[in-house]
């Protein structure tokens, strides 16, 4: 096992109504949205399990940032 430095965070009340947890092994926090700045490639649509799908690549920004998560 390989062992790396980190840092260990923990929620503030104003956050704890975020907090998501998936799994036992999992725990999450929305705290803001994505908002697609560009799309910057994107493959022909084709037909697969019957749903049509495409490959988008695009460019990205953090939007709508929880007044929690701003504050240091």
């Amino acid at each position: 096992m390989q062992t790396v430095n980190g840092k260990l965070s923990s929620i503030a009340a104003a956050g704890e109504a975020t907090v998501g947890h998936g799994s036992r092994l999992s725990t999450s926090s929305c705290y803001g949205s994505y908002q697609v700045r560009d799309v910057t490639n994107f493959t022909k649509p084709g037909e697969t399990g019957g749903q049509t799908v495409s490959l988008a690549r695009c460019t990205y920004s953090a939007a709508e940032i929880a007044d929690w998560a701003r504050d240091g």
